[in-house]
């Protein structure tokens, strides 16, 4: 039943979810920074910028990374009807976003990967929307840019732009001129942020801030036990929902397929920007929260099962709880 209502596109499900958000945050709400992640990336030109409006006020914190991750969620919901990502409307993006990049109390903090998120949902969109563009140089150029001003934020998202060099080639044949207003695209606002720097700073950092993206140390942050059991409870299901969607390919509009592929090479860029960068850790769950989302809707959207859809939500839905408590 619980599943059942939550697959209609109905306001009171979107006030449903906005519930679930504000619960899954609400300790945080009352007390701001009590368990606080050190993330390994330095701060960039734009974060900086951020952090000057945010002050050192935790409660300013708290409701600003609330806001950022809740529009974000909101977003999800319109880029999947635009480009109807799912075979019936849905806001289950939205809901599966805030759990998977907040049910884990420590990530309720301000950071800059959750601005970088956001931004690369609008890239997302700017790709899809190339899709059945006869030509889409200005998209692509425009997801670029997007990707690029992510990184001004959080120095990893530079490299998502392989995700746009891959979208381009799932779409169509090889295109110099396509590949070119990538490239263009890309170093744009790196282009004004070295003319910037240079000109109005007697600190020059541009080399620092591309230094960053290989020079972080890995640190422990540790974790704890209550979050591998909470990560691998969700990476199982999750793995389910990619099975799933594998199997289901050949059914499903071509358009579908060369969608949800794009959102499995996101989450494989994701995986190993952990895995085998020496800053890769846990804020990735930012962006890696976004393809997660729509594979986890378009499984339950699609699958036939309504006894493993239930338990495979509750499940979901219970353990975001315990995470509050623990």
């Amino acid at each position: 039943m619980l599943l059942k209502f939550l697959k209609r596109p109905l306001p009171l499900v979107l006030t449903a979810i906005t519930a679930i958000s504000v619960a899954i945050w609400f300790q945080t709400f009352l007390k701001p920074n009590s368990q606080l992640i050190q993330f390994n990336v330095s701060s960039t030109p734009l974060h900086k910028l951020l952090n000057s409006f945010a002050g050192v006020n935790g409660y300013i914190q708290a409701f600003l990374a609330f806001a950022i991750i809740y529009i974000t969620a909101v977003l999800l919901i319109q880029v999947s009807s635009k480009h109807i990502l799912t075979k019936s409307r849905s806001y289950l993006p939205a809901l599966f976003f805030v759990v998977f990049s907040s049910a884990f109390r420590p990530l309720q903090q301000f950071d800059p990967a959750i601005v970088s998120a956001l931004l690369l949902v609008f890239a997302l969109d700017r790709v899809f929307a190339s899709y059945d563009k006869f030509e889409p140089v200005n998209n692509l150029y425009q997801a670029a840019f997007l990707v690029a001003l992510a990184s001004l934020f959080y120095s990893p998202s530079a490299f998502y732009i392989l995700l746009i060099f891959i979208s381009a080639a799932i779409f169509r044949p090889f295109n110099l001129r396509h590949w070119l207003s990538i490239v263009l695209g890309f170093l744009t606002p790196w282009f004004f942020m070295f003319f910037y720097e240079y000109y109005s700073s007697t600190n020059f950092s541009f080399v620092y801030y591309l230094q960053i993206l290989f020079s972080v140390e890995k640190g422990a942050h540790g974790l704890g036990v209550p979050f591998y059991v909470f990560a691998g409870t969700l990476g199982l299901i999750v793995l389910v929902a990619i099975v799933h969607l594998l199997g289901s390919l050949a059914n499903q509009k071509i358009s579908i397929r060369k969608f949800h592929s794009i959102f499995l090479w996101f989450l494989a860029i994701s995986i190993s920007l952990v895995l085998l960068l020496p800053w890769g850790s846990i804020e990735i769950v930012y962006l890696a929260a976004i393809p997660v989302s729509f594979l986890l809707s378009n499984m339950f959207v699609n699958l036939k099962s309504r006894f493993w859809g239930e338990l495979f939500l509750v499940t979901i839905l219970l353990i975001s709880i315990v995470m509050q408590f623990i």
